[in-house]
Formats: C-alpha cells, structure tokens, sequence
C-alpha cells in the first residue's frame, strides 16, 4: 500500500492514479488527509469495467463514516473488502474495528473524523 499525504503531490497524481481518501489526521503542526494510491498492476481486469463504481463506493463509505452511519459502513466494506488485489483490506479492517466500537456508544455530535495526533 502506498499512502500520500502532500496536497500537492495529491494534485499532481490524481489524474494518473487512482487515489482512495483514507484518515483525515491532526498534528501539532497540520492537518491532511491521507490516501492510498492504487497502483495499476493492483487493478483486476474484471475490476476495469466497474472502475468508477468501486471508486464510487469508497467514497459513499467514507462519506457514511464522516455521517457516523456505521451499519452503511460495513456494508460498503463488505463490498469493498478484497478488491484492488487487497490493498484496502488493512484499512477497512483497522475502519471495521474503530466502528464497532463506536456502534457501542451513543451517536456523539462531538465526534469527529478526524483523528487528533496532538495530544499525547
């Protein structure tokens, strides 16, 4: 898995790769999105045709996720769960664990997405 986190370098090859949007993570010193780069040779054949559509739906989970929709999230990382050779796998099950810990505790309006690096 090759993950960036460089806005521009994020501009630069977004029209060259596939780029899957991944943590938005704070730190003392900035705030950035990290995303996976999917790399060519990790693109089924059979995946080529439904390109969009898997792109489609990780978008849809993260923008559930950000929702804190939990039982939409699973299902999309049911679907989503060995496609581009595995490469997300680590991610949706890191994702998986994280929302079945908040599914536990009550919808939060104080939650946030983003995870807060600068405390220690």
């Amino acid at each position: 898995m090759y993950i960036i986190y460089d806005s521009d370098e994020i501009k630069k090859l977004q029209n060259k790769y596939l780029l899957l949007e991944m943590d938005t993570i704070k730190t003392p010193v900035d705030t950035f999105t990290a995303h996976c780069i999917i790399p060519t040779d990790s693109i089924n054949v059979s995946e080529m045709n439904t390109l969009d559509l898997l792109e489609n739906e990780h978008k849809t989970l993260i923008k559930h996720y950000k929702s804190q929709k939990w039982n939409l999230c699973i299902s999309s990382i049911e679907s989503l769960k060995g496609i581009f050779k595995g490469e997300m796998d680590s991610f949706y099950d890191i994702l998986t664990t994280r929302i079945e810990k908040y599914k536990k505790t009550k919808k939060n309006d104080s939650w946030s997405y983003i995870i807060d690096k600068t405390i220690s």
